[in-house]
């Protein structure tokens, strides 16, 4: 795993993140006890990750925010929205079920939470 400015997250046996340095950096995860690579996903630039309630909320550098699960055999993705206009290099936070992003203009506060 090449982390460069992105984050990781560990889930049971797996770290996933963003791996690559100044080039592609597929979404994969790696198996901590052999540090084989599990598998990559490759439908998304590099982006930062939150892992809350058995789901993965990413933010990829382009702005898109995605919900997705993951098992050992890869990810799925189950939700996209084009959320921010520029680079979106900061990693989201969760307060609650408030959700906070930010590109280089803009920050957002999502209600995530039932209505």
């Amino acid at each position: 795993m090449r982390i460069h400015f992105t984050n990781a997250v560990r889930v049971g046996d797996l770290i996933y993140g963003s791996s690559g340095d100044f080039g592609p950096a597929p979404f994969t995860a790696v198996d901590v006890k052999t540090g084989k690579i599990a598998w990559r996903h490759r439908s998304f630039p590099r982006a930062s990750i939150l892992f809350a309630d058995g789901r993965f909320i990413i933010l990829d550098e382009d702005g898109h925010l995605l919900l997705a699960t993951a098992t050992a055999e890869g990810l799925t993705v189950t939700a996209k929205v084009e959320l921010l206009g520029s680079q979106s290099w900061t990693v989201p936070s969760l307060a609650g079920t408030r959700l906070y992003a930010r590109d280089r203009k803009n920050i957002m506060a999502l209600e995530l939470g039932p209505q």
